[in-house]
């Protein structure tokens, strides 16, 4: 292996890291998570003291949490 095909080799595979490099920035670089600002139950945080029930329910369970002495 001569040292002009080293250097040419190690030369092509820079150029193609930084390309690599820079495509996946580009594609990838502001991803958001979708989540808004805006809060899910307006409100609530003022009557947080006065719930005493929370229920989930999907279409095969249910869960409740029920407010107790502790």
């Amino acid at each position: 292996m001569n040292p002009k095909f080293l250097v040419s080799f190690a030369a092509i595979t820079a150029v193609l890291i930084i390309a690599a490099a820079w495509s996946l920035t580009s594609r990838y670089g502001d991803v958001g998570t979708g989540i808004g600002t805006d809060p899910v139950f307006p409100g609530l945080a003022d009557k947080v003291n006065d719930i005493s029930e929370i229920v989930v329910q999907t279409n095969a369970e249910t869960l409740t949490i029920k407010q107790g002495d502790k």
